[in-house]
């Protein structure tokens, strides 16, 4: 479990985009390219973490059950 919470951590940890100007605001275009980037990077974060989250469950299911008393 400690596996899995540390790949949703990272994720609940990154923020979706990250202002690189000081000034409030963006023109749409700009705005719209640099989130474009950032969900980019995101997206493939998610694929990967995705697939090591799997196989984490994977490994669980192979440790012995025991029933309760």
């Amino acid at each position: 479990m400690r596996g899995i919470e540390a790949v949703l951590k990272k994720w609940a940890d990154n923020p979706l985009i990250t202002r690189k100007q000081t000034s409030k605001t963006y023109v749409p275009t700009v705005y719209t390219e640099e989130q474009a980037k950032e969900l980019e990077v995101r997206y493939k974060d998610i694929t990967d973490g995705g697939k090591e989250v799997h196989n984490l469950l994977l490994e669980s299911n192979k440790v012995p059950r025991q029933s309760s008393p």
